[in-house]
Formats: structure tokens, sequence, C-alpha cells
């Protein structure tokens, strides 16, 4: 057994991690109810722990900044091999949330979902999701009144990110626009010197 589970406990709760990828991750368990955080936020100590005994091969990991979770399933097994097709599932859905997997990165470590880099720096663009589609493993497809607010305090993030996306964009326009003008006296300038 690893002994950092008894030393410095995984912390499963999501309120340590960033705003942004808190929402994701919400949404992310919200669509797939038979998903749960195994480990999210992730002390100094315990990622020392985690380090010595081999788990990690980092010095400073996401999970220490907010930025990661571990997941396992709720019905067994918990912590399947990657061909199990709940993880595929998770992974697609993750995809399009901004999160990006460990697996998918670097071949291994398929229970790790960790913020995109555009996540990361405020520059996600916001994919719509279909609608749910019943998974096979739990019971019910319906949703619970939590994920109805996981989801509307998602759809309420998205709705901010396109509002300052199209602030960007405008604001981008006229800096064109100011390059384009100083690009054309430069030319000015060379032509008559």
């Amino acid at each position: 057994m690893n002994t950092c589970h008894t030393t410095h406990p995984p912390d499963r709760s999501l309120s340590g991690l960033q705003p942004a990828f808190r929402a994701a991750v919400t949404q992310l368990l919200a669509l797939h109810p038979d998903a749960a955080v195994h480990e999210a936020h992730r002390t100094d100590a315990r990622q020392a722990c985690v380090r010595a005994a081999g788990s990690s091969w980092v010095t400073r990991s996401l999970h220490q900044d907010g930025w990661a979770v571990d997941i396992h399933f709720r019905t067994a097994p918990h912590f399947p091999p990657r061909s199990d097709p709940r993880w595929g599932r998770l992974i697609a859905t993750a995809a399009r949330l901004g999160i990006d997997n460990g697996y998918t990165l670097w071949g291994t470590d398929t229970n790790h979902f960790q913020a995109s880099p555009a996540l990361r720096q405020g520059r996600w663009r916001p994919v719509a999701l279909p609608a749910p589609t019943p998974d096979p493993s739990t019971s019910s497809p319906t949703l619970t009144p939590a994920c109805r607010t996981a989801l509307q305090s998602q759809l309420d993030l998205h709705s901010a990110l396109w509002h300052d996306l199209r602030q960007s964009e405008s604001s981008l326009a006229q800096v064109r626009q100011q390059l384009h003008q100083g690009n054309e006296a430069l030319r000015t300038l060379l032509k008559t010197k």
C-alpha cells in the first residue's frame, strides 16, 4: 500500500481548484455520473511523497496549482484498463471542455486530467456539447438539481468568456488597424529617402 495515502491523504474536494478548471471538472462530472475525483489539489508535502513513492515523475505538479485532477469510477473496476469504454467517453467529453488527459498527452496516466494551456491562460473557447447520452454504467440519465446547477454555472462562465472574446476581437481589430497605418507611414518614409 502507498504510505502517502496514510501520511498525506489525497484531497478529493474541488474547492482547491482554479475557478475555470473547477467549473469544467464540475461539468465533466455532471455529464459522467459514474466518474468521481480521486485526487484534486495536492500539497507540496503530498507531491514530494508521491514522487518519492514513484507515483509521479515531476517535482512540480499541476495538482499543486489547482489545475489537475485524478479521476476514478464509482462502479468496479474503479481504475479499469485504458481499453474500458468509459475512459474513451470521459476523455472525449473532457477534451471538449478544455481538459487534457494524461494518456493522450504522454501515453500513460489515463486517470489524470489537467486544464489545457488555453484553459489555464483564459483563452479557452467553449465548445457546444451535445445533450448527454445515458451512460450504460449508470442507472438514471436524468439530471439532478446539483447537476443542473453545475451546468448553469458552466453556461454562465461560457457566456462571460464569449463576451470577453468579442471584446478582445474588437481590440485586436483596432491594433491591426494601427499596425497597418504604422506600416504605411514607414513605407512612405522609406520611399522618400
